[in-house]
């Protein structure tokens, strides 16, 4: 696993996101003016690189969506946006990209959210919160995306980046050529809802059936070997993942050389006061019959070993209905190739 280095900024230091938000724009509209016959504003924050194609209709599939900034406070998508986007000055591929932009607002206020989480208003029928009226236009162009990847950062601080997938074949077929083979692989089963708060992006991707991944890179903050990383990741992705044919089949060799986990268990919130014990990282190891949550001031155990995944503090804590999951080994044959 791969250690975090300090992060420079805290999340509450607005200036340097702002200043990410600024530069990400300059760039789009310098794409915008030089090259309008290859970049184009698709809708609200959501621009398209159409390569060399000479037509291109809001119908078309769009090869490879980059979703980034669904929490306001997650802004290590705009540093990797930033670095994808000037490598179209200077690489110009055939393919076409989308940059979307989840949450502009909470990114100005640097905050997760402005009225509600974005990432738990998807799927809705009613529409009147800003999220959730942004959660319905993200729906309406995401329609089309033959895969999206989806990056976000955690709150507490984490051990490792880590990658999150459902159990599905076609799903497989993509993470195969994701280069970043040591980082951890948490797979959820096939209908199973990310969170029990709401529907999240990847339920919208589920229902579409479209292949769908999510980067968990690093808790909030800038880091910058982790930025480079990723866009090495995305940049082999990029040059490998999208001539596959549907239906081809997983290189079992590639992806035996990766370490997948699945949920084990969830400590469910059961009353206002109840909390983790302090100082749990995202995938450090929980031994079994060690302490673990304090419900009604009597500390409970770990009833199994597993790696610690989105152990929830403060206002994180408030807000959700669950505390923390924890994961364990998934055997290589349970996965759906």
């Amino acid at each position: 696993m791969i250690m975090n280095k300090k992060n420079h900024f805290t999340p509450s230091n607005r200036e340097l996101a702002n200043n990410l938000l600024q530069k990400h724009d300059s760039i789009i509209q310098d794409l915008l003016k030089a090259m309008p016959n290859h970049f184009y504003n698709e809708a609200v924050d959501s621009y398209i690189w159409i390569g060399n194609k000479n037509s291109f209709s809001k119908n078309d599939p769009v090869d490879f969506t980059f979703s980034y900034c669904i929490h306001g406070s997650e802004i290590a998508g705009l540093p990797l946006a930033i670095r994808c986007l000037e490598n179209l000055k200077k690489n110009t591929p055939s393919l076409s990209l989308r940059f979307l932009l989840g949450n502009r607002n909470a990114v100005i206020e640097n905050k997760r959210f402005i009225e509600v989480d974005l990432n738990r208003c998807f799927l809705k029928t009613a529409h009147h919160l800003s999220e959730e009226k942004r959660a319905q236009d993200i729906e309406n162009i995401l329609t089309n995306s033959k895969i999206i990847f989806d990056l976000h950062q955690t709150t507490t601080k984490s051990i490792s980046p880590f990658l999150l997938i459902k159990n599905i074949s076609y799903n497989f077929q993509y993470l195969n050529h994701f280069k970043w083979t040591e980082i951890p692989v948490i797979v959820y089963k096939d209908g199973v809802k990310f969170s029990q708060d709401g529907d999240s992006l990847s339920s919208f991707a589920h229902e579409k059936r479209i292949p769908f991944m999510t980067l968990e890179l690093s808790e909030q903050g800038i880091q910058d070997d982790l930025i480079d990383r990723a866009f090495e990741s995305i940049e082999f992705f990029l040059k490998n993942a999208l001539n596959l044919k549907s239906g081809e089949k997983v290189s079992k060799e590639n992806i035996q050389n990766r370490i997948f986990y699945q949920e084990n268990i969830i400590i469910q919130k059961l009353n206002p006061t109840h909390q983790l014990v302090p100082g749990i990282s995202n995938m450090q190891l929980i031994e079994v019959n060690s302490p673990l949550h304090i419900l009604n001031n009597q500390t409970e155990l770990a009833t199994v070993s597993g790696l610690a995944l989105f152990p929830k503090y403060g206002k994180m804590q408030e807000h959700s209905s669950e505390l923390i999951r924890l994961v364990t080994p998934l055997n290589f044959n349970q996965l759906q190739l």
